[in-house]
């Protein structure tokens, strides 16, 4: 037991017998006590602030920002990443009839999941890649667009596999005017 807890236990103890005022200048000597014993804690939590203040400033002056007319600069927009998870709903439909009743309640929910990432993907892509000049190119773009957007809702509500495929059909035709744009 160190010098400062000893002192702080008799300190605290209470006693009925103390005259006038010895109770007061005890409270006054434990707060005196507990402020000394808790500097060094100070300390360490100064120095944490400083570390995390010079780590603020660094992160401010090592991380540029970068400016660009989408997300992220081009070339990192695939349909891809909506083909995986429409993949993924076909493979879901196909096993939902053999499945269990707790498994499809599991694959419902998955199966919800992927479609509104299939959506968010395929709104990224439009409305983040494709510009004007793309649309002159390719009139259907934009119908393709909402009626993919509004299959992906649709395989959501329905365990169908021609429903999902008919999804997948859709992205592969977005990916392949997403490929002509690209070159």
């Amino acid at each position: 037991m160190s010098i400062f807890n000893s002192t702080l236990i008799n300190i605290r103890r209470f006693d009925l017998s103390a005259r006038p005022g010895e109770h007061e200048a005890r409270s006054k000597a434990y707060w005196l006590i507990r402020r000394a014993s808790t500097g060094a804690l100070n300390a360490v939590s100064r120095q944490k602030q400083y570390w995390a203040s010079g780590f603020a400033r660094w992160q401010r002056t090592a991380i540029k920002p970068v400016w660009a007319h989408c997300d992220l600069p081009c070339g990192v927009y695939d349909p891809e990443q909506a083909r995986i998870e429409a993949k993924s709903i076909v493979g879901i439909n196909t096993k939902y009839p053999d499945l269990s009743q707790e498994d499809k309640w599991r694959a419902i929910r998955i199966k919800e999941d992927r479609a509104e990432l299939v959506k968010h993907h395929l709104w990224v892509l439009w409305t983040d890649y494709f510009k004007p000049e793309h649309l002159d190119k390719h009139p259907v773009l934009h119908d393709l667009f909402w009626q993919a957007t509004k299959q992906a809702g649709l395989v959501k509500k329905t365990t169908e596999v021609q429903e999902a495929k008919k999804l997948l059909e859709m992205i592969d035709q977005i990916d392949v005017i997403f490929k002509e744009t690209k070159k």
